[in-house]
């Protein structure tokens, strides 16, 4: 346990230490510099200066001093009770115990009105040393000191709440005495719930367990504001933990839609350099899964939350726009509803670089007007930033393909220009279009080459995005079920060449599910092709999304797909481990009554 004084409470330009005997906050005072009254109501002295004072009227300054010291002896020897000043001076030590305060504390016989002495309670609490059992003594000895205020409306909760060695026990046994202190503001609008937020010495699990008390005792204290308008979500999204601002966010989830300065909470969630990635994502995913149509619904200047990802040059805003468009697909088709006379959709947000923009054509294509927006892209390029750009871009691309399609002149047109697209994203843009020009072609998505392979076939081959395989599947779905003239259809292909399972996830619910088990001239099954190739994303998918798995089918050379599995080089690998641990969950027959596998597995 730390011991000593709180170092600081700092407030906008202003640092705060402790508090002098008369409760107004002084800079630095410790048991040595505690002010006293003089008996003439004099000039004051503190107790770490010499007992001598330079005499500038001889006799007279050493008469007055004698007379002090007659009455301060005259007083000891009326009573035992301590002054005030020598009750903070050790409230505010080190040594500082139970035993101790409640031996100097038996002298007192204070009546509830009576509030001089509830100033110790803050001592105790700003100190270091405190415990359950010194915050009982002095609420037993000085009743109403729970409702002490400072000078600058602190209460023993603002600076418990400062405190490294704060407990729940402490908190509970002061709010139970005073629970209105919970919404108590010092001069800047900080709550005892600011300041927790900003205790970044405190243990994390013990914050938890404060917040969890505030927020019974107190829901409103989740939604009071600071003087310049911030929530305690503003402090805690720097300086807490993920589970710790959902929490204050569960409490009270309107709170993203807050605004500061024309910044919405959510947005400072998620795109403040200073905010963690695990804070982010972590209130993100919550609000999706809690209270889902808020996110959905939320807009600044005509943006959805989607746009501003789209937009956004933070690593985490690739995970950001995955959670939003795996929750709300439909966003990616979403014009802004800006005033501008160019409206744009995440897609081609996404493909901007720097903040530069300029137009490269009209708005229509083939003489008709589009919804669709201009294409835009940056004149300066944040090298650091390119493979989040890119990897934002086939995002969208995948979760809205037809948007290439719809306005692909502007496309081309944008490509045409030169060092307008960065090289990456421009050979990016014109491959798909490449891919496009193809699914727009009927007759020509339905023609096999000599190998009988038709446009998906080598589309898959080449590891084409998601969007691009929806584009052609989506020009004619029976070609899904087009084997080549090796038996081999697209899903075959697609187990043996993507290690990201959502091209066969996509193959798979616009087909009938028995395509699982067709064989090619090999005997393999899709799986077989997983398995070959240490697909692991693909295999767990397969075995936990379809129960018809072929997980006992032997190809013509008599493997099972285990066994191609365990022919693979990573086999130290958790990913491997688990995926043997599927297959064989999956048909534990298939193993038991296999002397050869289970010489394989056991070796």
């Amino acid at each position: 346990m730390s011991s000593g004084r709180v170092a600081t409470l700092d407030i906008g330009h202003k640092t705060y230490i402790c508090m002098s005997s008369d409760g107004s906050v002084v800079d630095g005072p410790s048991a040595s510099t505690i002010t006293s009254p003089s008996s003439t109501g004099g000039a004051r002295t503190t107790a770490s200066e010499d007992d001598s004072v330079s005499q500038s009227n001889g006799e007279t300054q050493l008469s007055e001093q004698m007379q002090q010291l007659s009455i301060r002896q005259d007083t000891t020897i009326q009573s035992n009770q301590p002054s005030l000043p020598e009750l903070r001076a050790y409230c505010q030590s080190d040594s500082l115990t139970e035993h101790g305060l409640r031996e100097r504390l038996s002298h007192l016989d204070l009546q509830v009105e009576d509030s001089t002495y509830g100033i110790l309670l803050i001592d105790v609490c700003a100190n270091y040393c405190v415990t359950h059992e010194i915050i009982q003594c002095v609420i037993e000895h000085v009743p109403g000191a729970v409702s002490a205020v400072d000078s600058i409306g602190a209460t023993p909760l603002h600076f418990l709440c400062l405190n490294i060695n704060v407990t729940l026990d402490i908190i509970r046994c002061v709010i139970g005495g005073n629970p209105d202190a919970l919404l108590a503001q010092i001069e800047a609008g900080w709550t005892p719930l600011v300041i927790l937020c900003h205790n970044r010495a405190v243990d994390e699990t013990v914050a938890e367990e404060i917040l969890t008390l505030f927020l019974e005792t107190c829901p409103e204290s989740a939604q009071c504001c600071t003087h310049d308008g911030n929530l305690p979500i503003h402090f805690a999204c720097r300086l807490r933990s993920p589970e710790f601002c959902c929490m204050l966010i569960q409490k009270f989830p309107e709170s993203i839609q807050h605004e500061v300065e024309g910044v919405i909470v959510v947005y400072y969630v998620l795109f403040l350099l200073a905010v963690n990635d695990s804070v982010a994502l972590a209130v993100l995913k919550m609000l999706l899964e809690d209270h889902p149509r808020i996110v959905r619904d939320v807009r600044r200047n005509g943006w959805s939350l989607l746009h501003d990802a789209a937009a956004n040059h933070l690593p985490r805003a690739v995970q950001v726009c995955r959670l939003i468009i795996r929750a709300f697909p439909e966003l990616v088709l979403e014009l802004d509803e800006s005033t501008d006379d160019v409206q744009l959709q995440p897609l081609h947000i996404a493909c901007l670089h720097g903040h530069f923009i300029c137009r490269v054509a009209s708005q229509t294509v083939n003489g008709t007007t589009t919804r669709y927006p201009l294409i835009y892209t940056c004149l300066e390029t944040n090298a650091s930033n390119l493979n989040a750009g890119l990897e934002v871009i086939k995002l969208l691309y995948n979760a809205y393909p037809q948007a290439i399609v719809n306005a692909e002149e502007i496309f081309r047109r944008g490509i045409d220009i030169s060092n307008f697209f960065v090289d990456d994203v421009r050979d990016f843009i014109n491959e798909q279009l490449r891919y496009a020009t193809q699914a727009s072609n009927l007759q020509l998505v339905r023609t096999q080459d000599r190998n009988g392979r038709l446009p998906l076939h080598h589309a898959l081959e080449e590891h084409a995005p998601l969007g691009t395989i929806k584009l052609l599947v989506q020009a004619d779905p029976s070609t899904i079920q087009t084997p080549d003239s090796e038996g081999s259809l697209p899903l075959h292909i697609a187990a043996s060449e993507y290690e990201c399972p959502n091209v066969i996830k996509y193959l798979l619910d616009n087909c009938r599910t028995s395509l699982l088990v067709a064989e090619d001239y090999w005997g393999n099954t899709p799986l077989h092709y997983a398995c070959q190739e240490g697909r692991y994303d693909v295999i767990e998918m397969l075995l936990t999304r379809y129960p018809n798995a072929p997980v006992a089918t032997r190809n013509l050379d008599g493997d099972l797909p285990i066994q191609l599995l365990l022919d693979c080089d990573d086999q130290e690998s958790a990913d491997f481990a688990s995926c043997i641990f599927l297959l064989l969950k999956a048909s534990p027959e298939m193993w038991m009554s296999n002397e050869n596998l289970v010489l394989a597995l056991t070796s």
